[in-house]
């Protein structure tokens, strides 16, 4: 086994995802699951769902992982990687500062230990600072500890500083001889790059002064080939790699020496190992999250919320994003209207791509919430149910969270462990639904949807394959939800998307659904042990499964409750029924004769799972202001692939493999009769 092939097994084993910064080893930065710089890497430390976070980094990065991540076991390679730059403000001299000039505003570069970042008022790395100061309204700045990036950004914004002395020593080295000889070298015309953190004179020479994420991003929308680098020379490994039919130039030899300390086999012993335990003192680590997270949410606002808000305004079918809550770690939900021309309305949330209300007229014309549901993701996090969300990368369940795919064993992460279960649920304890996805409205002709986009990296909760996914949710003038799933995939792995909606036709808060009319055009379910893992299809006539014509959703009670075989759902529904056929077809169709309301489920999809929502109660609110939910308050009908397909040959594969896309189209046409 190769040092890479045992890094890979670990980090599925310990449940891990390596991070690591632009300047390390290019040997280190193949195998983490993500490179960037300060701001990237900040960014993606907030949404690591792993238990085990390695930072390939110097010793303050570590630490900002581990204070936005403070339950997670957040590693380091080699703990004497340090920054001498964070070394040169200390916090009792930023104190010292602050009563100087105790009108201005403490900011701290990222570049800084904990203790600094606790007594500032906002972060900031290169990527972000002229963006995040330029939104304060003072006028006098505290800048810490880098004399350099301070004075590049007063020179741009024209503010007051009081910037401390400390600088990069990497940086400091490059010169104005340097520039000179690397347009030489790259001949004309070549854009010379250099980071904020050199001299002034260094960075007034050059064509643009970015940083290492800003210099990629150029690089790679930019019509040049060639280009000349001033910054740490482990940059060209991403360079090289994003842009192979480029050329670089980087100059003054520029090394960081504590970055270099971090090496591909102290990454594997760290792993194996997991040692080298990154520490904050509780209290510090709280103070200093204050000025990380206001470093996020002022760049999110600045960045992807205005971005958003253009696109939503371009449609008149598709409100603008408005907040959605934040979740326990920070992060920032939002929530878009899409109002469908034949009346239909549908509230979407990036969080878990979940489909928060669904307004369907009824006989009268009256407008009611058919879709379960809370008001904030605080809600959605608190009481979970996979309420309305995206479920990836596998809905339902894998028994023992064990797959076997081309003689390699996978395990996974279990995350539903009772005294008769256990398995791998809707993708792991941190699934799909626990994600942020990228938004993007549209409007087609006579529709209107939301694009939602999600990559889901290599060993995510355990599965193989870096997966790019992407769900269109779409809705028509003729009162049509339409949801569109599609993924591709790097390695071989298991896909099986589906969404988790409940739905109460009469509205949510109105009771339970137990007299509602329901449909479903199967002759067949999946019978299963008792810890809900299938064994074969069963007929389901002559069952409680008898859904092929229209009946209450409660005839069959007597014959639920008398069922030994059922006491592991509480004599209830949670199975898989067989939708045979080929195409887009008829799946399922659930009716209110009171309102008049009705749903239609079509699908290409080979299997639906129903589950009653029997386990709800009346501990939860609905949406509905001073209403609860209920026993029963729902029926969740999902579209998916049957349960524990990679371990039963004889189902419908879920395999996707490298070249291929997975497709699969549900429908849900709501009508009045």
């Amino acid at each position: 086994m190769t040092i890479v092939e045992e890094i890979e097994k670990l980090k599925r084993v310990c449940n891990a995802v390596v991070l690591a910064h632009n300047y390390c080893r290019a040997e280190v930065q193949s195998v983490a699951d993500f490179t960037g710089d300060s701001l990237e890497l900040a960014r993606k430390a907030t949404e690591i769902e792993a238990e085990v976070i390695v930072f390939c980094g110097v010793y303050f990065m570590a630490e900002t992982a581990k204070i936005l991540n403070p339950r997670k076991k957040v590693l380091i390679p080699d703990p004497t990687a340090g920054c001498p730059m964070a070394e040169m403000v200390t916090a009792q001299e930023l104190r010292e500062m602050k009563a100087k000039f105790p009108e201005a505003k403490a900011v701290c570069y990222v570049n800084s230990t904990a203790e600094v970042k606790a007594e500032c008022d906002v972060c900031v790395t290169s990527g972000n600072a002229e963006r995040i100061l330029e939104q304060m309204k003072e006028e006098d700045i505290i800048f810490v500890p880098d004399q350099h990036l301070g004075g590049h950004v007063s020179g741009i914004l024209g503010k007051k500083y009081h910037c401390a002395k400390g600088f990069c020593p990497v940086h400091a080295r490059l010169e104005l001889s340097d520039i000179a000889e690397g347009r030489r070298a790259a001949g004309g015309g070549a854009p010379v790059l250099v980071h904020p953190e050199c001299a002034k004179a260094v960075r007034e020479a050059a064509d643009l002064c970015l940083s290492t994420g800003g210099m990629c991003k150029f690089v790679k929308e930019s019509e040049s080939d060639r280009f000349v680098i001033g910054t740490e020379k482990g940059i060209l490994h991403r360079l090289e790699k994003e842009n192979p039919e480029k050329k670089f130039y980087p100059i003054g030899d520029l090394e960081c020496k504590d970055m270099k300390k971090i090496t591909i086999e102290k990454l594997r012993d760290t792993l194996r190992d997991l040692k080298n335990e990154v520490k904050v003192d509780k209290e510090v680590a709280t103070k200093a999250k204050i000025s990380i997270e206001r470093m996020l949410e002022m760049c999110k606002v600045n960045n992807t919320i205005a971005s958003a808000v253009s696109a939503a305004c371009l449609t008149g079918c598709i409100s603008a994003p408005v907040s959605f809550g934040k979740l326990s770690d920070g992060r920032e939900a939002h929530l878009w209207t899409i109002q469908g021309k034949g009346g239909l309305k549908v509230d979407v949330t990036d969080y878990g791509g979940r489909i928060v209300r669904v307004f369907a007229p009824g006989r009268d014309g009256t407008m009611a919430d058919v879709a379960l549901g809370w008001n904030s993701a605080e809600e959605y996090e608190k009481y979970g149910y996979c309420n309305g969300t995206l479920v990836g990368r596998f809905g339902n369940r894998i028994a023992d969270g064990k797959f076997s795919l081309d003689g390699v064993e996978y395990t996974l992460a279990v995350n539903e462990k009772t005294e008769t279960r256990n398995c791998n649920l809707h993708g792991g304890p941190f699934g799909w639904d626990s994600k942020l996805w990228k938004v993007t409205p549209f409007e087609d002709g006579e529709n209107a949807g939301l694009k939602l986009e999600l990559e889901s990296p290599d060993g995510d909760m355990g599965f193989p394959g870096a997966v790019k996914a992407t769900v269109v949710y779409t809705v028509t003038k003729e009162n049509t939800l339409r949801v569109e799933y599609t993924a591709t995939t790097d390695k071989p792995t298991i896909i099986n998307l589906t969404h988790h909606g409940y739905w109460n036709m009469a509205g949510e808060a109105s009771g339970d659904v137990l007299s509602q009319e329901l449909t479903i055009a199967a002759e067949e379910y999946l019978t299963t042990t008792a810890g809900l893992i299938p064994v074969k299809a069963g007929r389901v006539e002559g069952t409680g499964f008898d859904f092929r014509q229209a009946r209450r959703i409660d005839a069959a009670n007597a014959v639920m409750e008398g069922d030994e075989n059922l006491k592991c759902t509480g004599n209830w529904y949670d199975h898989c029924f067989v939708i045979r056929g080929e195409g887009m077809r008829f799946a399922a169709a659930m009716k209110d004769a009171s309102s008049g309301r009705k749903l239609e489920v079509w699908t290409t999809e080979p299997g639906m799972q129903m589950y009653g929502a029997q386990d709800m109660d009346d501990t939860m609110p609905a949406k509905a202001e001073g209403k609860k939910l209920v026993k029963y308050a729902g029926m969740a009908l999902e579209t998916q692939h049957f349960p524990d397909s990679p371990n039963h040959p004889e189902f419908p594969s879920t395999v996707l493999r490298p070249g291929e896309t997975f497709s699969s189209t549900t429908e849900y046409r709501f009508s009045v009769e």
